[in-house]
Formats: C-alpha cells, sequence, structure tokens
C-alpha cells in the first residue's frame, strides 16, 4: 500500500502466484490484502496465513473489485478467519456506457513467444464483449504513438477495428508516455459515464518515473480509471504504482495466452458487479460494536464498497449508510482469531471509492492506527531501543535528526541509508545534545529512503519514509539554499549576508585619478626624436650607394674608357 510506504514501516509486496513471501511469515508483523485476487498468490497460501494469524499473526483485507466475495475467496481459508460473511458476485448490466481505450506496446521484443498476436486476439475478445453503445479506441505505440483504431462506438466501428488490430506489427523501441497522453485526450473528450484506460507492455520502462503518476493522478481527477498489464518477467513498480493511483488494477502474467482472460476479467469489473456497490455518496457512521481500531471518529463519505454480512460475536466498528435505501453495511470490522487479530475494510485504499480519504489529513493516521492495532504481539518483535527519527530539507541538505528515547549505554551508533536508487550511504552522525543526533545528505533525490542501523550488537527497527518531488525545486515561502550561496559566493572571493557597514564601505571606496599627460607628452617627443634620426640615417645611406653605383656620370664614363684611350686623343 502506497500510504504505509511512506511511513515507519518495512514493506515487502508480492504481484506474483510464484512468490515466496508466503514461506516463512513468522518473520512478519502483518500481512496485508489489498485488493488482490484469490488467483494472484499461492494456492497453498491461504491455508499458511490462516495458521499464522492463529498463531498469533495479524491479517487485514482490504476492499475493492478484486476483494472479498469479488476476488473469489468464498468458502476458502480466509474467509474463515475474517469477521464477515462473504456474498457470491453477480452480474448486473448496467446503464451506464463505458469507454475504454487500450494503450498496447508494439515495440520490438513483443515478437518473443508471439506476444502481440495474442495481445491482437485479446484486444477482439474486449471489442466483442462490449455493448454497442459502448466506445472503444486502441492506441499502440513504440518509439511513436500510433492510433490504431479511433475511439467510437462499438457497434458503428466493430468491423473497422478487428481489420486494423489484424495490421499491427513490432518494430521500434518502448515509449509509453506520449501514447498515455494520446489516449488521455480521447478519454477525456468521450460522452460516456465510465471512462476506463488498460496499459499493456512486456518490460521495464526506459523512462519510468514520477511523471507516468503524475499524468495518471491528473486523469483520476477527469474521472479516468487506470489498469495495467504487464507481460513477462520484467517487473516495473511503476507499473503497480500507475494501476494503484489509477483506480485499476494491476496484472503480471508470463503466458501470454492468459491476455484475452485478463483483458475480459477487468472490463467487467469496471461494468460493475452487484455485490460491488457503487453510488454517488455513501456516508460513514460508527457501528454497533465498539471502535478499538483507531482513534479517530469522524470521516469522509465514500462512493463504494464491497457488501458482505457481519458474522456473529465480530466487532462492527464502522458502517456504511446507502441514501438510496438506508440501509446499512459493513465497512470496518475486527475480531480475534485465537492468538492472532484480523480486521476487514470493505472500501478501497487506492481512490476509486476513497478519493474524499486520500486528501483527508488523517488517511495516513487511519491506516496507522489500524495496522497497530492489528498487531497483538507488536511488542514481542520490537528492538528494546525506542528512538526516534525526524527527517526535513534544508537547503540542499536532507537533515536527519535522531533522538534515543532508551539509554544508549556508552555504545557505537553505526547506521545506513538506502536511496532511492538503491544505493548505500553510510551515515555520519554528529551528537549535538544528550542522546540527540544529527546528519546531513547533500543534494538528496525524491523517492523512498530507508533507515536502518544498530547500537552496539542490538539492531534498531528499520525506518522508510517518502520524499514527494513536491519538496524540490523552487517554491513560494521555501528557505533559500545558504550552502549553495556560500559555494557560489567563495569561488569569487564575495560574502553572503554582510554586515550593513561591509555594504556602506564598499559604496564609499575612492576612485584615484593619476595625471598620465606630462609622461605621454615625453613619451611622444621620443618618439618624434627616434623618427626623424631614423629618416635623416637613410637618407645618408641611399646617398652612398648612389655614388658608388653611377656609373653614367662623365667621370665614370672616362674611368670605364682609360685602358682604351691611353696616349690618345678624344
Amino acid at each position: 500500500m502506497p500510504v504505509l510506504s511512506d511511513e515507519a514501516y518495512q514493506l515487502k509486496s508480492t504481484f506474483e502466484p510464484e512468490s515466496s513471501l508466503f514461506e516463512d511469515l513468522n518473520s512478519y508483523a502483518a500481512v496485508i490484502f489489498n485488493n488482490i485476487s484469490k488467483t494472484q498468490i499461492p494456492p497453498d497460501s491461504l491455508s499458511k496465513i490462516s495458521s499464522y494469524v492463529r498463531r498469533g499473526g495479524a491479517f487485514v483485507m482490504v476492499g475493492g473489485e478484486r476483494s472479498f466475495g469479488l476476488g473469489e475467496y468464498r468458502d476458502s481459508p480466509i474467509e474463515e478467519i475474517l469477521p464477515v460473511r462473504l456474498l457470491p458476485p453477480q452480474s448486473k448490466q448496467k446503464r451506464l456506457t463505458i469507454a475504454v481505450e487500450l494503450v498496447i506496446d508494439k515495440s520490438k521484443s513483443m515478437v518473443e513467444d508471439q506476444r502481440l498476436e495474442f495481445v491482437k486476439d485479446a484486444a477482439r475478445e474486449v471489442i466483442r464483449n462490449l455493448k454497442d453503445d459502448d466506445l472503444v479506441g486502441i492506441t499502440a505505440f513504440d518509439t511513436m504513438p500510433f492510433i490504431a483504431v479511433p475511439l467510437g462506438a462499438v457497434g458503428q466501428i466493430k468491423q473497422m477495428a478487428m481489420d486494423r488490430i489484424s495490421i499491427l506489427f513490432p518494430t521500434g523501441k518502448t515509449n509509453l508516455l506520449p501514447a498515455m497522453a494520446q489516449a488521455r485526450q480521447a478519454l477525456e473528450n468521450a460522452q460516456s459515464g465510465r471512462k476506463h484506460m488498460i496499459i499493456l507492455t512486456d518490460g521495464d520502462l526506459p523512462d519510468s518515473g514520477p511523471h507516468y503518476t503524475e499524468l495518471v493522478r491528473q486523469m483520476r481527477f477527469s474521472g479516468i480509471t487506470v489498469s495495467t498489464v504487464l507481460i513477462g518477467t520484467e517487473f516495473d513498480r511503476t507499473l503497480r504504482q500507475m494501476a494503484d493511483v489509477g483506480g485499476g488494477a494491476f496484472y503480471n502474467t508470463r503466458d501470454p495466452q492468459a491476455l484475452p482472460k485478463i483483458f475480459l476479467r477487468d472490463i467487467k469489473v469496471r461494468s460493475g458487479e452487484e455485490t460491488m456497490k457503487e453510488q454517488q455518496e455513501f456516508e460513514v457512521r460508527k457501528g454497533p460494536g465498539s471502535l478499538e481500531s483507531t482513534s479517530l471518529r469522524s470521516f469522509p463519505s465514500l462512493y463504494g464498497f464491497v457488501q458482505t454480512q457481519i458474522k456473529e460475536n465480530a466487532n462492527l466498528e464502522l458502517v456504511i449508510r446507502s441514501s438510496t435505501d438506508s440501509q446499512t453495511y459493513p465497512l470496518l470490522s475486527s475480531w480475534n482469531v485465537d492468538k492472532g487479530k484480523v480486521i476487514a475494510f470493505t472500501s478501497d485504499a487506492n481512490g476509486r471509492w476513497s478519493r474524499e480519504w486520500i486528501g483527508w489529513p488523517n488517511f495516513r493516521k487511519f491506516w496507522d492506527d489500524l495496522l497497530s492495532s492489528a498487531r497483538p504481539s507488536l511488542k514481542e518483535h520490537t528492538e528494546s531501543i525506542k528512538f526516534d527519527l525526524r527527517y526535513y530539507l534544508e537547503g540542499a541538505s536532507l537533515v536527519l535528526d535522531l533522538t534515543f528515547i532508551s539509554p544508549m549505554q556508552g555504545k557505537k551508533l553505526n547506521s545506513e541509508l538506502i536511496l532511492p536508487d538503491t544505493s548505500k550511504r553510510n551515515l555520519e552522525f554528529q551528537n549535538i545534545a544528550k542522546n540527540r543526533f544529527r546528519s546531513e545528505l547533500r543534494d538528496p533525490l525524491p523517492g523512498k529512503y530507508e533507515f536502518t542501523g544498530n547500537i552496539g550488537d542490538k539492531k534498531l527497527t528499520p525506518i522508510a519514509f517518502n520524499l514527494s518531488g513536491e519538496l524540490f525545486g523552487e517554491k513560494k515561502e521555501r528557505r533559500f539554499n545558504i550552502p549553495l550561496l556560500e559555494e557560489l559566493a567563495s569561488i569569487n572571493g564575495a560574502k553572503t549576508n554582510p554586515e550593513y557597514s561591509e555594504i556602506l564601505a564598499k559604496q564609499s571606496e575612492k576612485i584615484e585619478k593619476l595625471d598620465l599627460s606630462t609622461h605621454l607628452i615625453l613619451l611622444a617627443f621620443l618618439l618624434l626624436m627616434l623618427e626623424i634620426a631614423s629618416r635623416e640615417l637613410l637618407q645618408k645611406t641611399q646617398k652612398s650607394k648612389t655614388r658608388r653605383a653611377s656609373p653614367l656620370t662623365p667621370r665614370g664614363i672616362r674611368q670605364l674608357l682609360h685602358p682604351f684611350t691611353k696616349n690618345r686623343s678624344i
């Protein structure tokens, strides 16, 4: 559950039936089923969970379109330990039409195991099973998005859609985001009672990041739900987060032949079930039992839940009241099973029915209370060393403020922080007061952090927390990044936050003028003398050369003819 990943819990999640997390349940303080069906977990795990609870474990089941009776848990070991009786799902024709956009990966990797061919079969099955007045569209993507089937009424475009599906072929790389944006635009313009997007891909998103979940969050505000389907073994957590935020479902399969069944099942859920109650608004009220699982006493409205019946001797803490028939139904119920405890919450936690709860200031506290209440034997698993860890951003640094409530007894503190990119950083804490320590991490990243440590040979309880992307970047009323400003000022010898007197001293500095006219006149005179001298010397040199090399003068001619005119007169 995303809400718990931001709190002080070390979580392990599974989305595959082959998961080994159920092998040793004794190492977990609690097991939570958050809107998952029986087919999504190992077949033999149900009896293991039942035994785990009876030995003193905690189990929480959270509702949704794949939970309780809708998740096929009737007559199973899970129903035996639940404080509510499950009702069978019954299909019910809805008057509301549904608009479905299939966003399909057709990158080159989809040629493996004929994945794209099975995706085509799944798309055809969706079209065949939708009503004529429902809307369907297909946006394929590789490097670029491609509108294979424009969104339109099934009765009008069925044959055209079947033909266009056949021409899809695998090529290019995976680039999902532009295709999502294009499909979103089509759904927002559609006139339909329900709007749903199914995204299918076969691997990691190369640009995976919070921008995907942010786009899905914007779609939820527009009334669009989002489900994601991953085919293959390359698990990308972003796809799971997109489904959680989008109020849809996440499916992971290694068998391409299972895709038609998955697509049909998801569409069936969006069409509604009789045991899945949805209307404009349900009021949450205190039940006839004692409200023990949370200290809160007022709650926002809900927009849906899975219908159940309270069992005898169970504690019905909260009920949900229908405005149409004034009936009440179980919402929050609990009871003890031998040494363990089980809690059932029949609405969801992903925003589809609980959208008013998502923005509720006490949303995190409610789930924290529930989990704490479900763990009766928590004290047996916690460390004897009690401490408080606070974290906040200060300029360009993440500050960790660690206070020990239990005495340290002079033992050394060793700690480590796992960063959002999964790298590890050893922390150096400075002792700033008795039993209080401080450490700074420069240039933190948004995402999830996990703090671990030990005092001597005793381990500290791991703490996980999340830094939202909204904490970073420029924002009104945010503190200045003093360390960065000081670093920039030191480069050119400047100073940050100077005193007023220092500023005045800089402003009152005098500019000294130096008269260079005399020096320049002397320099000009010297240059003139040099010019005159150089010209005189040049003229003398030229005259000397002329005298030596002038054979055409009368004197020169006589000298040349002298050998021939001896003893002769001319």
